[in-house]
């Protein structure tokens, strides 16, 4: 069975994506009105929105009145979808309250209206409530260690534990790496500018300094430390 995600916010969605994909659907994500009005909703078994979502009404045909300039894109996407008599299962996703002209009109139309605090356990509720078929996750069981002899718990439908999935994550989206890592390098070059440099107190305790005429000194100094020489 196959969910299309609409939802703009990268972490969360691709954190959904997986969550569902580990739960046996095929899944397809989009990150704005018109992306999601060119998608045929002929074999998607179901629908999750975000409340809140862009717009090129040039593109989508969707005006940013009924939109609200963005602040119910997904209410008008859905709406869209009811005018033209579409059937599939529908639910919102919401970082707001739980009131308003949004909230009101899904519970008119009977759509679930989730919030995304309450996790993806809450959206998997909801579509088994919905009658979607829902992969279940087996509890864990034990098995003896070939090294220690020990049992060790491992579920056994084969899902990591969270750590591991934090580093597959990564692994998957490594760009985002990147850029904590091009953060901070850029963050320690302007402290260092300013003369004020952190690893100052590790450099001094094994004796070098830490004034700009004396780096490639230290620099030369580390190298050859290492190098043996």
């Amino acid at each position: 069975m196959k969910i299309l995600i609409i939802e703009d916010d990268p972490f969360f969605a691709q954190s959904l994506k997986e969550k569902l994909e580990d739960r046996g659907y095929t899944t397809q994500l989009v990150k704005s009105v018109e992306n999601a009005i060119s998608v045929s909703t002929d074999g998607i078994s179901a629908i999750i929105s975000d409340v809140m979502l862009p717009n090129d009404s040039a593109k989508s045909g969707i005006s940013d009145d009924e939109t609200r300039a963005g602040y119910l894109g997904g209410v008008a996407y859905f709406r869209s979808l009811r005018q033209k008599g579409i059937k599939t299962p529908l639910f919102f996703l919401t970082n707001s309250s739980k009131s308003g002209e949004a909230a009101d009109w899904a519970a008119k139309e009977g759509i679930p209206f989730i919030s995304k605090t309450d996790g993806s356990e809450a959206i998997l509720a909801a579509l088994e409530t919905a009658g979607l078929p829902i992969k279940r996750v087996s509890q864990c069981s034990t098995i003896p260690d070939s090294k220690t002899g020990q049992n060790s718990k491992i579920s056994q439908d084969g899902e990591p534990p969270d750590w591991l999935k934090g580093l597959i994550w990564f692994r998957r989206n490594p760009w985002y790496l990147v850029v904590i890592l091009g953060a901070t390098l850029f963050v320690y070059v302007i402290v260092r500018l300013t003369g004020h440099d952190p690893l100052c107190i590790l450099l001094e305790k094994v004796g070098l300094n830490c004034g700009f005429e004396t780096t490639k000194t230290n620099f030369v100094t580390i190298t050859n430390f290492v190098s043996g020489h």
